[in-house]
């Protein structure tokens, strides 16, 4: 009996320092992870950030909103700077509105809705929600006030919006002419749509998952859309201590929070310093019993061991156990370690094609296909071979949305999108520029194989036949080359060629009179008697 109870015993101690190793090994792993998730996912929202930017200084720039702001009395240049600002809500619809306040001396009176506004100081002169925010805004607003203070653009903090009261962030850019602020640019993403681009798909087994909080303890992303800009004490209460220890370096902890242990692993995201209202903070978090779920397992596996073993020989018992407590734990550390690396992994690999691709085409995103661009300008410049860009847009897209609604203009989009990608080359580039235009990038291509992929891509277009009775789509496109110049140059003169396929009756391919002139001259002097 002495040597059954001394070799249980033994037994229970070996088990618990081993079950002590596995606890410790599965806070570093969960460490790890939190730190490349979060890493991962801050590291796509200050690109996504950037992107936001790009847009508004697009916007403050325009020379619809500049002549609006220099002429806020005259109702011709106001309705020109509304079209162009609706017309570009209807490519990004994640915004709330994309209104535009004036730098005014005096208040201006607006018709709306049968209505006249007055519209006053840093107040909303034009907006895209049907006039149902003109005259509202106001220096009181941070997103106003600091960029008339000089703020080169500007983050909000997230509050409910002025339209609907869901969540929103607003960003800001000042409109400058001969270096004076004359008004406002302004954009407001939704964080419903933030929250599930860049928090939904961010989650581990069954209790992890990504959420962000502001400085003052607000959660302004979560899974559960009920947490967001909550007010409940005991939540704030809680968002605090979190952000406590993050402030404090304290990246990684372990805490009661709602009524359950929890791992946690944090950091703050940098937006711009000193243009930002509130500091922003990413959280990893997951239960302690599924960080720890395989030492439990194998406590409770040793525990059956331990009662087994009090009813059978002790010597035959003792050696059993231990060759199987060896080859057991070697095999679950094994295991463990296996699993974890493929979730990372495939986590990993599905955050990075949300942030290069576009969700509805699955082409390749506004952003990346600059980037790829300028990959190809640069592979061309070394090499002296040709690049021919197409900019392409669905004629009358807008009529399709109207008639048959969006589901069906989300069919449309997805079906060319998939005729272009099949009537290009296996190193072509396509891209969803935004809305419903597409940016298509053939390298190492001559200007006739180039001209044989747009009509291609054309007439496929053309032909196809929807599911929807009647329904046909035709495409207009402006064909370029380039010619040394850098990526908005030549995106730029493919558009300036798109409006003119537009203006000359759409469903064609309108090619740079300048290619021509220069394949002509080379037909010809390839034709001349040599001497």
């Amino acid at each position: 009996m002495k040597l059954v109870a001394i070799t249980i015993v033994i037994f229970i101690i070996s088990a618990l320092v081993f079950a002590n190793n596995m606890k410790t090994q599965s806070e570093y792993e969960f460490k790890q992870t939190g730190e490349l998730l979060t890493t991962e996912i801050s590291d796509m929202m200050e690109l996504w950030t950037q992107d936001q930017l790009r847009i508004l200084a697009g916007i403050a720039t325009n020379e619809y909103v500049i002549d609006m702001c220099l002429d806020p009395q005259d109702p011709l240049k106001v309705e020109k700077c509304e079209n162009f600002l609706k017309e570009l809500h209807s490519r990004y619809p994640y915004y709330e509105n994309l209104p535009v306040a004036v730098n005014l001396e005096s208040p201006v009176n607006r018709a709306i809705n049968g209505s006249s506004i007055s519209v006053d100081y840093g107040e909303f002169l034009v907006d895209t929600v049907a006039g149902e925010t003109i005259g509202k805004g106001g220096p009181q607003y941070s997103y106003i006030k600091e960029v008339f203070a000089g703020k080169p653009y500007y983050i909000s903090e997230i509050y409910p919006s002025i339209l609907r009261g869901t969540p929103i962030c607003v960003m800001s850019m000042p409109i400058v002419h001969d270096s004076s602020i004359i008004g406002i640019a302004i954009i407001s993403p939704q964080m419903h749509y933030f929250t599930k681009m860049f928090v939904d798909n961010a989650k581990l087994g069954s209790t992890g998952y990504m959420f962000l909080l502001d400085e003052n303890s607000k959660i302004i992303a979560h899974p559960n859309r009920d947490f967001i800009l909550s007010d409940d004490a005991d939540t704030l209460e809680k968002s605090s201590f979190i952000i406590s220890q993050i402030q404090n370096k304290n990246n990684f902890f372990k805490a009661s929070l709602l009524e359950r242990s929890k791992h946690y692993y944090g950091k703050a995201i940098s937006l711009g310093d000193g243009n930002v209202k509130d500091k922003w903070y990413i959280v990893f978090s997951q239960e302690t019993a599924e960080v720890h779920s395989d030492v439990y397992d194998f406590l409770k596996l040793m525990a059956l061991i331990a009662i087994m073993s009090t009813a059978l020989f002790v010597g035959c018992v003792a050696i059993v156990a231990d060759i199987n407590k060896k080859e057991q734990s070697k095999l679950q550390l094994i295991e463990m370690n296996s699993k974890l690396e493929l979730l990372v992994e495939e986590r990993t690999s599905e955050l990075r094609i949300l942030a290069y691709t576009d969700g509805l085409t699955q082409l390749y995103n506004h952003r990346h296909s600059y980037d790829l661009l300028n990959k190809i300008i640069e592979d061309a410049q070394k090499s002296s071979s040709q690049i021919v860009v197409l900019l392409a847009d669905l004629d009358k897209f807008k009529i399709v949305n109207d008639v048959y609604g969006h589901p069906v203009g989300d069919m449309v989009l997805k079906e060319c999108a998939d005729a272009i990608r099949q009537n290009i080359r296996a190193n072509d580039i396509a891209g969803r520029y935004g809305g419903e235009e597409f940016l298509i990038i053939l390298p190492d291509c001559t200007f006739e194989s180039g001209e044989k992929i747009a009509e291609r891509i054309r007439k496929s277009i053309e032909d196809k036949e929807f599911d929807i009775k009647g329904l046909r789509i035709t495409i207009s496109m402006g064909l370029t080359m380039w010619n040394g110049q850098n990526s908005s140059e030549l995106v730029s003169s493919a558009d300036e060629l798109l409006y003119k396929a537009k203006n000359n009756g759409r469903n064609r391919v309108e090619i740079d009179p300048s290619i021509i002139s220069l394949f002509a001259k080379n037909k010809l002097s390839d034709s001349q008697p040599g001497i």
